[in-house]
């Protein structure tokens, strides 16, 4: 979403919006989602919130601190 590359299933990691408008990270969330690509994630998300697309493609609004939370926990999960 964040870089527009197409890449397969596997080098994607999928966020969907909870109905709290908070952000959820994994396949087994229900609703709405969108892809983020896993080789460069931090840099796919910071381009997608600077185009405003994560809201957009979740179609809804997202909580305040709901897209640095996610930040964080991708940079988390970056590093293991």
């Amino acid at each position: 979403m964040g870089c527009r590359a197409r890449r397969p299933q596997d080098e994607l990691v999928r966020i969907a919006r909870t109905d709290g408008g908070q952000l959820a990270v994994g396949r087994a969330w229900p609703g709405r989602g969108a892809w983020l690509c896993t080789a460069s994630v931090e840099a796919c998300l910071d381009m997608a919130l600077r185009r405003k697309a994560l809201g957009r493609a979740l179609r809804g609004d997202l909580a305040t601190d709901a897209t640095g939370r996610l930040s964080g926990y991708l940079a988390e999960r970056a590093r293991l």
